[in-house]
């Protein structure tokens, strides 16, 4: 074969091959590659009909040696050259759009035909036959090769032109399928026989010829009498079928004959009931006048209109003339859409008109407009009248006026909707809950202490079990008590235990709210938070208890003292307390009351007091003087007992003055100086008494339990006591002078303090100086409250103070940290919501008054806290929040300020900014700071934010809290996106959250009125073609907004937990449905239910119990449930997940992986799962026919399932092409819409019914 034949052949081919392509693309290159085939033919076949050599029998390549050696090296044959012209010709015509059929096959035929040609040349080895060209031989194989192309050609487009006939399956076609393969074979059979006898010498040319013809003429006369035949048997089918036609065609005249006669009975007995008729005509109108006295009564009574078959009104009543405000002529010819308020959807219309188009009455409340724009709700009935086909012909409307009714109700529901906010926004706990333990609301108050949500709690046991712990028993009992009570009742105070295992004290109060629908009652339940007040309360025992001490301290301080000493708790010095000194001194037993002014006016002691001789009155005594004067008195004076004992005393009183420096008492000590007297005439004995008198109220001060210091106008320190020493660890060594001190103690505030010490020797009596911090030696602050007290003069004139201090550290501490507990958050040490929202409050007076001064505030939310705090534990959970809190102080300026408001949520006030770039910049800033791994003791944890903005500027906001509810609804639309990214705020966003809140409650109303159905989409296996199972789809029937998209509330259901409720009765329901098809239909090869299982209701401790109760009470087989969960379920819940997937498996009941491929799965684990069947997604069928990514991606899962023991399943599928490729794959079962769409109960088992098979 020459090279550019071979090269024709390969376009030939190619273009052959893109014939059969519907791109147009494909088809443009195959009428290029004729064309190019054509020229190449004729080209050729010029050169050898002109004798001229255009230069491409060498173009493209050259003669090899050993080639066939000719004039023209390199070209074909002109057999092969007019062979290609005439096939390029042919798929140049079959490439056009409209295909010429007829010439196509016709030059395909010619091609054959001289393949044919050179065929029986070298067949009956006649060379003039195969070499026909001048030149060069035509080979063999290149005429087996046209003649193939041909053939191949004739089939481009079988249906129509010549081969029609061929492929047709009528006589002639069988006939032709019959003749044409003989009529090509047996001559080249017998041609050869005859040439090849000839050669061998086995007969002559003349037996040759007979045999040849003979031959022909036996193997032909012998295919005619088969088609012969074959037609026979067709003629004598014909022959049946017509008599088959007329046998019916009689049966017809005889069954006319028949109803005919029944016909003229049934005119006998129509005539019958014509006069049967006539009888009852009298009573007809006796039914019409009551029928006039009824519409009399309804026209009275109620509003009436009535329409025709299309709704126009032909007639209405006073009533609804007065009601509408329109009058008779406006509404006739008219359509209720004159009186139509808008206020209803398409659809409920919809609904009513399809209800009462089949014939059935209607019933339901409408809103309606009146003329005047007024509008009023009408309870309506509509009952169609029907003709004699059952059709409507027209319709009767009967209202009453409920406009009243639903103003009240919707009042009502205002109402409540302001009682609800109320209890959510509250700043007190509340909880509300119903007979039975459910728990049907908690407001944030609530959560933000305890930290659990509304999904945590969702019962009275749940909250006693987390709250009470071991007490949870008692607690539940005393709880249940709550729903008999007829009035608000105090509970008492409970210790409740947070979700971060704080225990605070809550003060309960209870009322009853009356009774739900069901009856039972409900209560609201009302906590004040005493745990600071309690600790406060502690602190101050504490610090009595340390007061009491110091005070007995004291007390025995002054048994022991030698001195005697008195104290006067009155100005008047009614009662008196004595030490053992002074009763010892005054002769009696310890113990008892002492009175300088007794009741009765007499002397006030059993022995006189007299000085130089004469009696002192009472009211000339020390104590007396100093209490009146208020100064200190110092005096000396006897006492005289009656047994004639003189005792010689000197004294010093001293007046005790309270905070506003009146007299509250006196302090006095008097001492025994008798010996003295009598000892010491001289002044050296006076002397030395006035010296032990010293050294004793010197040892009195050094031994005192409290601070005390003696110091003198100049600064100098005379004395410091022990207790001093003890606890500022200075000595009067350390500190000789008052400056000394000051340096020491009070550090850069020594000239402040010095200024106030030098007031003090100006003081004429006893002074409170107040509480200052000072600094012991060990460098550690403690507070001090100094009172000071002036003890005269020195002998050279200088002032001398006494200052006491009470060391009050303590005390301070407790109070420090009471007021840090109420503002600051105890973990991470950032402010709380309390300081939080104060610094809000004045940041939004301050916009107020400035229209120019702009701030933000931002709500952040974690978006893997749980999984770190669970997985960790809660002491890294606390140790991951510290890291947190230090990266947003370090993100923001020290005027903004951080705080957390409890669990995972931060917020942060921005002041001062410039505009909203400033705050995008500081939540780039925290997102970019948390990109960074956290280390938890050595242990790397990734996270990230959500982060909400709302700008002081957005709206015109009145209130703190809306501020923050703005950013929290950012947060949540930042989160809703994908996490881990920021939004700012903008008024849509609060209609979105409304209109999320409405969805909600809408949902909670669904799952009470059941407005749930499964719709029921078929699994098809790939083996058999039939129905194996379905996959249960829940779809959700809205009143007013019909059928509701999954999309739109599967997300908000998983969100607020009602998908566990939700999810239980799609299981319930889903395995009763399967049970019930299986007895109805016990031969069809129904296998499995499978139902979806979402991750709420895979992670409820009481999973396997419930599904265990399910097919108990359905019966259904748990071989035919299959539960379906996504990829994140098991790689969130770990081992965990691994223990209630085996426990399912053990139930015998088949576990898929649903969406595989689109999550995060642990390839390496992922044999270690007890699971049956992966699930191909839907994203990655739909275009695996032009993307041929998705096709690998899907070969490869399903290779994976088989390796791995499972087996795969393919949703999505749409059209024919997907099938054949997942056949090709090896995919066990498809689902999709090329099968069915999800179906109703009913629609599914009349599928079922159907047993359809998919070849």
């Amino acid at each position: 074969m020459k090279p550019n034949t071979a090269l024709g052949f390969v376009l030939s081919g190619l273009a052959l091959n893109f014939l059969h392509s519907s791109t147009k693309l494909q088809r443009r290159i195959a009428k290029g590659l004729a064309i190019a085939i054509a020229l190449l033919g004729l080209l050729i076949l010029s050169q050898h009909i002109f004798g001229w050599n255009l230069g491409i029998d060498q173009l493209l390549f050259s003669d090899k040696l050993g080639a066939i050696k000719t004039s023209s090296p390199g070209r074909m044959s002109p057999v092969s050259a007019l062979n290609f012209s005439l096939i390029g010709c042919a798929l140049w015509l079959a490439a056009h759009r409209n295909i010429h059929s007829r010439k196509v096959q016709v030059l395909a035929l010619i091609t054959s035909l001289t393949s044919l040609q050179v065929l029986i040349g070298y067949i009956y080895g006649v060379k003039p036959l195969f070499g026909l060209s001048s030149f060069t031989h035509t080979a063999i194989h290149t005429a087996i090769t046209f003649f193939l192309l041909s053939i191949g050609t004739l089939f481009v487009s079988p249906t129509d032109g010549l081969m029609s006939l061929v492929i047709s399956n009528s006589a002639g076609g069988m006939t032709a399928r019959v003749l044409l393969p003989a009529a090509i074979a047996i001559p080249f059979i017998l041609g050869w026989l005859r040439v090849y006898g000839e050669k061998l010498g086995l007969f002559d040319m003349a037996f040759g010829l007979s045999l040849h013809v003979i031959g022909n003429v036996i193997a032909f006369t012998g295919l005619v009498w088969y088609c012969a035949k074959g037609l026979y048997r067709l003629d004598i089918k014909r022959q049946q079928a017509e008599a088959a036609l007329r046998y019916a065609y009689a049966e017809l005249e005889v069954r006319v004959k028949e109803r005919t006669a029944e016909l003229s009975q049934a005119n006998q007995v129509l005539e019958q009931e014509i006069a049967e008729r006539m009888r009852t005509v009298t009573a007809l109108h006796k039914s019409f006048r009551e029928f006039a006295d009824m519409k009399f009564a309804l026209d009275q009574s109620s509003i009436v209109a009535i329409t025709d078959a299309k709704g126009i009104i032909t007639e209405v009543n006073n009533k609804f003339c007065e009601l509408s405000g329109y009058s008779r002529q406006e509404l006739i010819g008219q359509t209720h859409r004159i009186i139509n308020s808008g206020y209803h959807p398409k659809t409920f219309f919809g609904q009513m008109w399809a209800t009462i188009s089949q014939g059935e009455v209607w019933q339901g409340e409408i809103k309606n407009q009146a003329k005047d724009g007024t509008y009023y709700w009408v309870a309506t009935t509509i009952v169609p009248f029907l003709d004699d086909r059952c059709k409507p012909y027209q319709y009767i409307a009967i209202r009453s006026d409920i406009t009243n009714r639903k103003q009240a109700e919707e009042a009502l529901r205002e109402s409540e909707e302001r009682f609800r906010r109320a209890i959510l926004d509250a700043p007190l706990p509340i909880i509300l809950h119903a007979e039975g333990g459910e728990i049907l609301q908690i407001n944030r108050a609530w959560t933000e202490i305890t930290g659990y949500c509304p999904e945590e709690i969702p019962t009275i046991a749940d909250w006693a079990e987390k709250a009470y712990g071991t007490h949870q028993e008692q607690m539940r009992d005393a709880i249940a008590l709550l729903y008999q009570l007829t009035e608000r009742t105090a509970q008492g105070e409970y210790s409740v235990t947070t979700n971060t295992g704080e225990k605070r004290t809550w003060d309960f109060y209870s009322a009853p709210l009356g009774k739900l629908r069901d009856r039972r009652s409900i209560v609201m339940t009302m906590a004040i938070d005493t745990t600071e007040r309690k600790q406060a309360a502690i602190a101050l025992r504490e610090s009595e208890a340390r007061a009491k001490a110091r005070a007995k301290e004291l007390e025995i301080f002054m048994e022991a003292v030698p001195v005697a000493v008195w104290v006067a708790h009155d100005p008047q010095c009614h009662y008196m307390t004595n030490n053992r000194a002074a009763y010892n001194m005054m002769r009696r037993k310890p113990g008892g009351i002492m009175t300088a002014t007794p009741a009765t006016g007499g002397y006030p002691f059993d022995f006189k007091i007299q000085k130089n001789g004469e009696d002192i009155p009472p009211y000339e005594l020390p104590m007396q003087k100093a209490a009146r004067t208020g100064q200190s008195v110092e005096d000396g004076f006897e006492f005289v007992f009656d047994d004639g004992e003189v005792k010689f005393i000197d004294s010093r009183s001293v007046p005790l003055l309270d905070d506003s420096g009146n007299v509250s008492g006196v302090i006095g000590a008097f001492w025994d100086v008798t010996e003295l007297q009598r000892a010491l005439s001289d002044r050296q004995q006076a002397e030395e008494a006035l010296r032990q008198s010293e050294e004793r109220f010197r040892h009195a001060i050094l031994d005192a339990p409290l601070p005390i210091i003696l110091h003198t106008e100049n600064g100098e320190i005379l004395e410091i006591n022990h207790t001093w020493t003890e606890i500022t660890g200075y000595s009067i060594e350390d500190i000789p002078t008052i400056a000394d001190w000051t340096e020491r103690a009070y550090g850069s505030r020594q000239e402040q303090v010095q200024s106030d010490i030098n007031r003090l020797y100006r003081l004429n009596s006893r002074a409170a100086e107040g509480e200052y911090p000072i600094r012991t030696s060990t460098g550690e602050t403690r507070i001090w409250d100094f009172y000071s007290a002036p003890l005269g003069h020195l002998p050279d004139g200088r002032s001398l103070v006494i200052s006491t201090a009470f060391d009050v550290t303590q005390r301070k501490q407790a109070e420090s940290q009471l007021l840090r507990n109420a503002f600051y958050d105890g973990l991470t040490g950032l402010p709380n919501r309390a300081l939080f929202m104060e610094q809000l409050n004045h940041s939004l007076q301050k916009a107020k008054r400035h229209q120019d001064y702009l701030f933000a505030v931002l709500f952040l939310d974690l978006d893997r806290f749980k999984i770190i705090n669970d997985s960790l534990g809660h002491l890294k959970g606390d140790q991951f929040l510290i890291s947190i809190a230090r990266i947003l102080e370090n993100c923001i300026r020290a005027t903004d300020i951080a705080a957390r408001l409890g669990g995972d949520e931060f917020t942060i006030l921005l002041e001062e900014i410039q505009d909203v770039a400033d705050a995008i910049k500081v939540a780039e800033r925290i997102q970019q700071e948390l990109r960074s791994p956290l280390k938890l003791d050595g242990q790397e944890v990734f996270t990230s934010a959500s982060i909400g903005i709302a700008l002081s500027s957005t709206l015109n906001y009145e209130q703190p809290e809306q501020l923050l509810r703005d950013a929290d609804t950012a947060m949540y639309q930042a989160k809703a996106l994908g996490k881990s990214r920021y939004a700012l705020f903008h008024p849509e966003m609060y209609a979105t959250a409304l209109t999320r809140l409405q969805l909600e409650a809408d949902l909670r109303r669904a799952i009470e009125h059941q407005e749930f159905q499964l719709y029921y989409q078929p699994i098809v296996s790939l083996t058999s073609g039939r129905i194996i199972g379905f996959e249960a789809l829940m779809r959700w029937q809205h009143p007013e907004r019909g059928l509701v998209n999954p999309v739109d509330f599967i997300p908000l259901a998983e969100e607020t937990g009602l998908i566990v409720e939700m999810g239980y009765w799609a299981l319930l329901e889903a395995c009763r449905q399967m049970q019930a098809w299986q007895q109805a239909y016990p031969h069809r090869s129904l296998e499995k239910m499978s139902v979806n299982l979402s991750a709420r209701q895979f992670c409820q401790p009481n999973l396997i119990e419930q599904i265990r109760n399910i097919l108990q009470s359905t019966g259904l087989n748990p071989r035919n449930l299959a539960l379906e969960i996504t990829e994140s379920v098991i790689v969130e819940n770990g081992d965990e997940a691994v223990a209630i997937l085996s426990k399912l498996r053990d139930l015998g009941i088949e576990i898929l992986i649903d969406d595989f491929g689109t999550g995060y799965s642990s390839l390496g684990r992922l044999y270690s799962f007890p699971i049956s069947e992966l699930k191909i997604d839907r994203s990655f069928v739909n275009p695996m026919t032009t993307n041929k990514r998705n096709l690998d991606i899907i070969e490869i899962i399903v290779a994976l399932a088989d390796k791995l023991g499972m087996s795969a399943i393919a949703e999505g599928v749409e059209t024919q092409e997907q099938l054949a490729i997942l056949r090709k794959l090896r995919c066990e079962s498809v689902q999709g819409y090329f099968f069915s769409q999800p179906l109703d109960s009913s629609k599914a088992a009349a599928l079922i019914a159907a047993n359809p098979q998919w070849c």
